[in-house]
C-alpha cells in the first residue's frame, strides 16, 4: 500500500475535483470498473451522488466519479480496487443482470427440448420427456379414442 497523503494534498485534490465537476457536468470518458473487497457496498462521492457496488464492482463512464474513485486507490482506500485493462460492455447493473439471466434460460430451454433427454423406459420403451411442444406432438398422432375416467370402473357407495 502507498503511503497516506497529507491533509493539504488531498484538500487541493478535492478542491481540483469540484472544480472540473463545474466545467464538465457529467463528461462521459470510456468506461471503467471498480471492484470493491465487499459484495455489496456504497461510496459516497464527494458531489454527494452514491456509488452502489453491486456483486464486487462498480462501473461508469462519468470523468470524476472515475478520478475520484483513482484517487481513493491513491491514497489507500482499504476497500476499493482497479483493474485499468477491464472491459465493460454496458454499465448498467440491471442490463447485466437481464443479460445473464436470458443466457440461462436459453441455456435451460435448449436442454428441455434436446432429443438427448433420457427419461428411463417402460414396459413400453423408452419414455419420452414431455413439454408443450412434445404434447401436442403426441396427441396429433393418437389414434385413441378418449373415454370418461370413470367409464368401467364401478363405484359403491356405503349405505346407513
Amino acid at each position: 500500500m502507498s503511503e497516506p497523503t497529507s491533509q493539504p494534498a488531498i484538500a487541493t485534490h478535492t478542491a481540483a475535483l469540484l472544480d472540473n465537476l463545474k466545467k464538465a457536468s457529467l463528461a462521459r470518458v470510456p468506461a471503467r470498473v471498480f471492484r470493491s473487497n465487499i459484495a455489496s457496498m456504497r461510496y459516497v462521492f464527494k458531489t454527494g451522488k452514491v456509488a452502489a457496488f453491486l456483486n464486487f464492482k462498480y462501473a461508469t463512464d462519468i470523468a470524476y466519479e472515475i478520478d475520484e474513485l483513482d484517487f481513493e486507490i491513491a491514497v489507500g482506500h482499504p476497500n476499493i480496487t482497479a483493474n485499468k485493462e477491464e472491459v465493460v460492455e454496458t454499465i448498467e447493473p440491471l442490463e447485466v443482470l437481464k443479460k445473464k439471466h436470458f443466457e440461462e434460460f436459453l441455456k435451460a430451454q435448449a436442454t428441455a427440448v434436446s432429443k438427448d433427454n433420457d427419461a428411463g423406459t417402460s414396459d413400453q420403451g423408452k419414455l419420452n420427456v414431455a413439454n408443450s411442444r412434445t404434447v401436442g406432438e403426441g396427441m396429433a398422432g393418437s389414434d385413441s379414442s378418449a373415454t370418461a375416467p370413470t367409464a368401467g370402473i364401478k363405484i359403491s357407495l356405503p349405505t346407513k
